[in-house]
């Protein structure tokens, strides 16, 4: 599952700067308050925790999603631009299947107990449908540990993800099913919208708006693919018709790259 890759093309320069304007560096000392090689050695340890999972997940019969940050990466070259605080993943079961969630939490909690660089503890109460576990390291901020999300309840669909490659610091592929792009989008636009227009929630921030601008800006996405997903999302949790659902979601675009940052 995973494949050496010419170097020489992800140089170590290239893979610690992303392709987007400005300095990465900058942007992680203000929002993060971590240094370039703690975010080199923080991605480099989630990659191989995901790859552990994955192949967990492969002998279970069960299929395995990378979702949120990570998979923005994925879809955008696979080269890591930002840190990532939490690795979003799902097991993809088939329809109607049923699942133990304490036994599902025992056996990752196994899973991880191999790691000889992370001690690993789960989150109290555990969300129903999630498994959730998080790194223990007394005097470590909140914001530099590792943490896990993994959705149990998601139905296999042969059209759902996408294999792509995620690099390593070292120039290491490792190839991971994605949520798709087009859904990707649809839900990033839908809570920006949904965030801006509740009074009280936190303010819009430029990561949220970059994220969408560098998937949108990729060959492989379908703007069309997207408006289906909003009319689909529309149609059935506000009961609309198609054509009210088309329209909303058509809305819903527009106000999204309106929106100013807070």
């Amino acid at each position: 599952m995973t494949e050496a890759v010419d170097t020489s093309q992800h140089s170590s320069a290239s893979l610690l700067r992303p392709s987007i304007p400005g300095d990465p560096f900058q942007k992680i000392k203000e929002q993060f308050n971590i240094s370039p090689k703690e975010w080199t050695i923080k991605w480099d340890k989630d990659i191989k925790t995901m790859s552990s999972l994955r192949d967990h997940a492969a002998s279970k019969g069960y299929g395995f999603m990378v979702q949120g940050g990570y998979a923005v990466e994925v879809h955008c070259g696979g080269i890591i631009t930002r840190p990532h605080q939490d690795m979003d993943l799902a097991y993809l079961r088939n329809r109607g299947e049923n699942y133990d969630q304490e036994h599902e939490t025992v056996e990752v909690e196994s899973i991880l107990g191999k790691e000889t660089h992370t001690k690993w503890k789960r989150h109290e109460p555990q969300k129903p449908g999630k498994i959730d576990i998080r790194e223990v390291a007394p005097g470590v901020p909140f914001e530099k540990k590792r943490m896990i999300e993994i959705g149990l309840g998601y139905s296999r669909n042969p059209n759902k993800g996408h294999v792509m490659k995620l690099y390593d610091s070292q120039g290491q592929a490792y190839e991971f099913n994605v949520e798709d792009i087009g859904e990707m989008v649809a839900n990033k636009v839908r809570m920006l919208i949904e965030k801006a227009g509740v009074q009280g929630q936190r303010p819009t921030k430029q990561q949220d708006i970059d994220e969408i601008q560098r998937l949108v800006s990729q060959p492989h996405f379908n703007q069309h693919q997207t408006l289906m997903y909003l009319s689909d999302y529309y149609k059935y949790s506000e009961k609309l018709s198609d054509e009210e659902a088309l329209k909303r979601a058509n809305e819903t675009w527009i106000k999204a790259f309106q929106i100013k940052i807070g």
